[in-house]
């Protein structure tokens, strides 16, 4: 009885002291074997929002960024280079011209991989994605393939109104 309430102790104090750190760099550090460091300008706590491809291509300078990182707007395509980590989400929304998304050099997200309202969408490509913290992908009606070929960590999968055939993942 008294092993058990050691235990116990020790998780409360683990947890606290879990809660006390930088949860970005603990999600990193937790779903990624290796951590890549972040250049300062190349970490947006507030997110970083990229309504054109000007503005992923500002990104090619970053091995990895930490904070939320968005797409939106009328891209009718995107690509994201260079970039191997995200520590935090990477969210592609309401881009409803955009028809293709590549990716393929993030190895790493911590956070969730959201497409979410991409109703042309046809073509995903992140072929070196391999660990994720969740996928969520809803109305992406042309979808057919989910372009991911090498995840083999992902904690949460929601995917709906797509027309993938299988879950190739």
């Amino acid at each position: 009885m008294q092993f058990k309430s050691t235990l116990l102790m020790a998780a409360a104090l683990a947890g606290s002291a879990l809660a006390d750190a930088d949860t970005s760099s603990l999600q990193a550090t937790l779903t990624s074997t290796t951590q890549i460091d972040v250049a300062s300008s190349c970490s947006f706590k507030s997110g970083y929002t990229a309504t054109a491809q000007a503005d992923l291509d500002t990104l090619t300078s970053c091995e990895a960024i930490d904070g939320d990182l968005y797409i939106t707007g009328d891209l009718g395509s995107a690509a994201i280079a260079n970039v191997r980590a995200v520590y935090g989400d990477l969210v592609v929304y309401n881009a409803t011209a955009l028809t293709s998304f590549s990716a393929d050099s993030i190895n790493t997200i911590t956070g969730e991989l959201r497409l979410t309202g991409l109703t042309v969408l046809d073509s995903v490509s992140m072929g070196g994605l391999s660990s994720v913290g969740a996928i969520n992908w809803v109305t992406l009606p042309a979808l057919t393939d989910t372009g991911l070929t090498s995840v083999t960590e992902c904690n949460a999968i929601l995917i709906s109104d797509t027309q993938l055939g299988s879950l190739d993942v």
